[in-house]
């Protein structure tokens, strides 16, 4: 279903409060966190990684099993929006698990046009598939409610996860893909997982406010499709730590606290729709 935008106010929730808040959460063990290695698995139409993925889980404290997000870093790697999505995802009740796709292969960034084609999104899709079989093995996780969040890169992989090739590859692990600012590519490709695309109207790079709703349009109102797109709004908007705006190869990148709030409420109600909150957090008064 393709839903027109609506623009929401929120409270000011600056940077420094954001930073009190991770070292808080670091040093009182309310997220509890662990490092692992997700072993790597042959997906038809991607390329393994020569080493294990380096993985980080997050999960809420409580017995479980939870609902876990995998998150998805963009062009340059693991970074600080991946610890504030951590961060986030853990306060709503859901795991999640931070996957490096760059660091197994000796690569540290694929922003430059030249050196995407050394990580694909294919590729991507493909290690992806893989956290979702390994989270099947992991304690305190509900393997049957797995979704898939990434942010530009990652945030294009996650629409390439929703295709119909990756989705019959994934084999009903994946139930749900969120795309941050990532551009979506092949609507014929489409498959029936629920997709969330959510992008600035001024982001350059990709275009993907663009090329979303083209897709969308494209896939039809038959499918699970949501766009959100944020006027006057660049890339990376969603991260609190881009408060200066900057440029990175050639596109603009800022935080813009209103839609990045926005966008936070229909990641959020998306979520509990597709994979559901866990149980333990239902659970809490």
């Amino acid at each position: 279903m393709f839903r027109a935008w609506i623009k929401h106010k929120s409270q000011p929730f600056g940077p420094l409060a954001t930073v009190g808040l991770l070292l808080l959460a670091a040093c009182s063990g309310a997220f509890p966190s662990a490092a692992d290695s997700v072993p790597v698995v042959a997906v038809a139409g991607a390329r393994q990684s020569p080493r294990p993925l380096p993985a980080r889980l997050s999960l809420p404290e409580g017995p479980g099993p939870f609902a876990v997000v995998i998150l998805l870093h963009g062009c340059g790697g693991a970074g600080s929006n991946q610890t504030q999505w951590a961060e986030r995802l853990t306060g709503w009740g859901y795991g999640a698990v931070v996957l490096d796709s760059l660091r197994p292969r000796g690569v540290t960034t694929v922003c430059a046009p030249i050196l995407q084609p050394l990580v694909t999104r294919l590729d991507r899709a493909g290690d992806t598939i893989a956290a979702a079989r390994w989270l099947q093995t992991v304690p305190r996780v509900d393997g049957a409610r797995i979704a898939v969040l990434g942010n530009s890169h990652g945030g294009a992989t996650a629409a390439t996860v929703a295709n119909r090739h990756f989705e019959a590859e994934a084999q009903g692990l994946i139930k749900a893909a969120v795309d941050y600012y990532g551009a979506c590519r092949e609507p014929a490709n489409h498959g029936s997982m629920p997709l969330l695309a959510l992008a600035g109207d001024d982001d350059t790079w990709g275009d993907p406010a663009r090329t979303c709703r083209q897709f969308a349009q494209a896939v039809g109102s038959a499918e699970d499709v949501t766009v959100r797109t944020y006027p006057g709004v660049v890339h990376a908007f969603d991260n609190r730590f881009n408060v200066r705006r900057t440029s990175q190869e050639g596109h603009p990148i800022q935080y813009d606290r209103d839609a990045a709030e926005a966008s936070f409420r229909e990641v959020h109600a998306f979520l509990d729709r597709t994979i559901g909150v866990s149980r333990a957090a239902d659970a809490r008064p």
